[in-house]
């Protein structure tokens, strides 16, 4: 069966810009959250998305696209966009908002996880990626989900704890 390359760039601009709205998430609680182990994990997860972001990037160009720069601008506004909402506060950070950011970044690692291995079924098929690379970056999507999952329940503690001062809601690298 031949490989619909139409079809595949179109998926593969999605996910990239996908990933562009999670990496300016990441800055964003990264920024939110400084000297705290959030902080410091998200450094090393932007780094590795960055690379992931080469990959597709590179996959794409084997294929004859490029990035969508409609689809990843909207993606952009749209991360600055869903800053926007009530989180207890009239103004700034709280709690809650780290949360809620650390769940929309989850979401957005499963979804790449997803790319990754329906990359690798096409593999199997049509050789345009490495399944061993496509193992590789599912494994580290699985790592950066069991790592952002901990950060978020120690943030869903928090967020709920009536006695947690805001100045120490943050988890810290003391942990």
């Amino acid at each position: 069966m031949p490989l619909d390359e139409g079809l595949l760039r179109i998926y593969l601009r999605d996910h990239l810009a996908g990933s562009v709205a999670a990496e300016e998430l990441a800055k964003r609680i990264r920024g939110s959250n400084p000297g705290t182990e959030i902080d410091a994990y998200l450094g090393t997860f932007l780094e590795q998305l960055r690379d992931e972001q080469q990959t597709v990037a590179s996959l794409l160009r084997r294929i004859e696209g490029s990035p969508s720069l409609v689809k990843t601008a909207a993606a952009w506004a749209g991360e600055k966009a869903a800053r926007v909402k009530l989180n207890g506060r009239i103004f700034g950070y709280s709690a809650l908002s780290r949360l809620e950011e650390l769940e929309a970044l989850l979401m957005g690692i499963r979804g790449k996880q997803a790319l990754w291995e329906a990359l690798r079924e096409v593999s199997l098929r049509h050789p345009l990626v490495d399944a061993d690379e496509l193992t590789r970056l599912a494994r580290t999507a699985e790592q950066q989900q069991d790592a952002v999952e901990g950060l978020r329940r120690v943030a869903a503690r928090i967020a709920f704890d009536a006695a947690q001062p805001e100045a120490a809601a943050a988890p810290s690298k003391a942990r």
